[in-house]
């Protein structure tokens, strides 16, 4: 844990990339949180995205 407060969490867990690469990732812990979906012609556009902190990872499409 790096830092806390009432509202939120800031973590460092250490990682190991890809290609073997060693480093840290930061990951904010709240219970609250907001979403943006960008849309266009009637339609929402996705990303591929990988969420380390839940493992997960989502090729996305319109």
């Amino acid at each position: 844990m790096v830092y806390e407060n009432p509202w939120m969490r800031v973590r460092e867990d250490a990682i190991v990339r890809t290609g073997g690469v060693e480093g840290i990732y930061g990951v904010v812990e709240k219970p609250d949180f907001a979403l943006v979906i960008p849309m266009d012609a009637g339609g929402v556009w996705l990303v591929e995205q990988h969420r380390y902190p839940v493992g997960w990872h989502h090729s996305g499409h319109n």
